[in-house]
């Protein structure tokens, strides 16, 4: 599985007050960072989609990409999306309250990179190192990237300043187990906001549901081209007939985030609590699996649409 889950350890120099889901501002943080060091011109406002040097453009590459750029061989895929999900997740465990962390005292950024985005890495460093100066939220708080670990071990450290960039893959294994599942509790930590036809869902079905799984995947894939084994599209989205009972215990959430361009709060908002899955769920667990792993809704690179699987 070409997906590289990152656990970035960084530093507060100075006590840090951000807003309870921080996910939001480091991601509206790197988001500038990243056009302010990639773009020749400098400017947060230039306009991507016209520029002569999109298709060599880190940035362009990352979140102003077309589905032609990326995979040429899609084209049905090209007609049919506007938008690209993005190649990248960031998330930050949420803190009851504002998110406080004193000064001398860390954190952990997690960061799932997707695809061939993988070979970006540096400038997620570098741009991330740039938190050092540039601040974090409304009042630019300051912030260190002491290290990033991988699962095969440290990939970076600030003391030395070397980075290891050749990096594997999730093995298939991870997606795959040996008993029986006939029961899945699917805790959502972050909200998950659907919408359908330009309506919010605010209640959640087995069908609608198990759709969104499926067709974030599918997304996913075809435009990163994450794995060539988990493609059977069509055979997933029947697996929503293995769901015999389906219990929703969630409760509408409302998180904002500052943004830096739009000098302006912007509100997020989604469902939280639980999902209850009973039946014969083994067939459709790598699929959970991979959703566990990429989100799924709107505004996943944000972090939003964040759920782990507990068995039974």
């Amino acid at each position: 599985l070409k997906l590289y889950p990152l656990k970035i350890h960084i530093r507060a120099e100075e006590d840090i007050s951000l807003p309870a889901f921080a996910t939001n501002t480091i991601r509206g943080a790197f988001g500038y960072n990243l056009k302010k060091l990639a773009c020749i011109y400098r400017s947060v406002n230039q306009n991507c989609k016209k520029c002569l040097l999109k298709k060599s453009c880190v940035y362009s590459r990352i979140f102003e990409s077309t589905i032609d750029n990326i995979n040429q061989k899609n084209t049905i895929l090209s007609a049919r999306l506007r938008d690209l999900p993005d190649p990248f997740i960031f998330y930050i465990t949420p803190q009851n309250g504002r998110f406080e962390i004193e000064k001398n005292h860390g954190f952990i950024l997690n960061l799932l990179l997707i695809g061939d985005v993988v070979n970006d890495l540096p400038w997620f460093i570098i741009t991330l190192n740039q938190m050092q100066k540039k601040g974090l939220g409304k009042f630019g708080q300051k912030v260190l990237v002491e290290s990033a670990e991988h699962f095969s071990g440290q990939i970076y450290s600030s003391e030395t300043e070397t980075l290891i960039n050749d990096l594997p893959g999730l093995p298939n294994e991870v997606l795959l187990t040996d008993t029986k599942i006939d029961k899945l509790i699917l805790n959502f930590i972050t909200p998950l906001r659907l919408r359908i036809q330009n309506n919010t869902i605010v209640e959640l079905g087995k069908e609608l549901f198990w759709n969104a799984v499926v067709r974030r995947w599918y997304l996913i894939n075809e435009v990163w081209n994450v794995s060539s084994v988990f493609t059977d599209y069509e055979r997933y989205f029947k697996y929503v007939s293995a769901i015999e009972e389906f219990h929703t215990d969630m409760t509408w959430t409302q998180y904002r985030r500052y943004s830096t361009r739009q000098k302006k709060w912007i509100y997020m908002s989604g469902l939280e609590g639980n999902i209850t899955l009973t039946g014969d769920l083994n067939e459709l667990y790598p699929i959970l699996k991979i959703a566990e792993l990429i989100n799924i809704g709107k505004s996943t690179s944000y972090g939003m649409g964040k759920f782990e699987i507990i068995e039974g």
